[in-house]
């Protein structure tokens, strides 16, 4: 069975507000400012991927 790791609100807020605003900017026709969001919404993400506590690390 396939398990889920638990989001926090804080990101789905952040991923959602930046998804949305590369989805106006390309519709608007702004190039640098999607590129800059799309960017951003790419670092955020691999971010909270990367600092997500694992399974089985280590505490100390």
């Amino acid at each position: 069975m396939i398990q889920f790791e638990k989001v926090s609100l804080t990101d789905l807020i952040v991923i959602v507000a930046l998804s949305l605003g590369f989805v106006v900017a390309t519709y608007n026709g702004e190039k640098e400012i999607a590129g800059t969001l799309g960017g951003g919404l790419l670092g955020y993400a691999r971010g909270t991927v990367k600092t997500a506590p694992q399974e089985g690390a280590k505490n100390g």
